[in-house]
């Protein structure tokens, strides 16, 4: 496992202590509170959209990307450690480039 995941995966172990922080030292008294936390990058859910692929260029499938990648968009993308990259790679496959 590489050192990046290591640390996303420590924060993520994380979250369940910041959410029960959240409920217990926040006053939520007076009105109806609902936490909602983001915890993934938004090129995870661009992954995860896989319908705007072929729109990109009709190279990106879900069969290519899973076999040159190895994953595949249409499984749950918030656990990819980066999704930039793998957005990145995806449009490199229809010879195009993505960056933030």
């Amino acid at each position: 496992m590489s050192k990046e995941f290591r640390q996303i995966d420590k924060r993520w172990s994380e979250i369940p202590k910041l959410e029960l922080g959240l409920k217990t030292r926040i006053k939520t008294s007076l009105i109806p509170v609902e936490f909602i936390l983001e915890i993934m990058e938004i090129e995870a859910w661009f992954l995860a959209e896989t319908s705007h692929f072929p729109r990109i260029d009709a190279a990106i499938t879900i069969p290519v990307i899973s076999a040159r990648l190895g994953f595949n968009p249409e499984a749950d993308m918030s656990l990819r450690p980066n999704p930039c990259d793998d957005l990145d790679n995806c449009s490199r496959i229809g010879g195009k480039r993505y960056s933030k």
